[in-house]
This record gives C-alpha cells, sequence and structure tokens, in this order.
C-alpha cells in the first residue's frame, strides 16, 4: 500500500461516525444509507456525507437494487492497512 492510500483509509476512519459504519458494514453485511444512519444514530443527509468519503478512500462499494442504493465494505482496503501498519512492528 502506497503512502498516500494508508493515509487516505486512516482519515476516513479517523472519524468516529465513519469507523463505525464501515465496522457495521463488515459486520452486519449490506446495508442502505438509511438504515445505516438509523442504526449509527446520525442524520440521514450526514451519513450521505460520510459515505461519500468512505467511498472515496475505497471502504465501501455501493450497488442500485431498485430504488434503493445499497453500501457494502470493501476489505481489501483494510487489510492492505493492517499489512502496512504491520510493517511498523519491530520484528
Amino acid at each position: 500500500m502506497e503512502i498516500g492510500d494508508a493515509m487516505t483509509v486512516l482519515s476516513a476512519l479517523s472519524q468516529s461516525t465513519r469507523y463505525r459504519c464501515v465496522s457495521h458494514l463488515v459486520g452486519h453485511g449490506r446495508c442502505t444509507a438509511g438504515d445505516l444512519a438509523v442504526v449509527l444514530g446520525v442524520p440521514a443527509n450526514t451519513m450521505s456525507s460520510h459515505l461519500t468519503i468512505l467511498s472515496h478512500a475505497g471502504l465501501v462499494k455501493s450497488t442500485r437494487e431498485g430504488r434503493n442504493i445499497v453500501y457494502e465494505a470493501v476489505i481489501e482496503p483494510l487489510s492492505a492497512l493492517v499489512a502496512e501498519l504491520g510493517r511498523l512492528m519491530p520484528r
């Protein structure tokens, strides 16, 4: 993982609502923005802004299903970040 990509992912996860959003999607699977807003206790427009940031960081992806947009976590950037952080640990 390039340092710039790591910083983008870390920055996206540094806000508690976004961290909780990714955590919820990893643990519970796919979810609509409205459902995420209810679960996390944030206004829908705020959740939409958070999802945009997470999407730009490559941490979530969305698909349209009828009238809904469904979000799911993308595991690869998280795995790459964990590996990168592991390299910082002394051996």
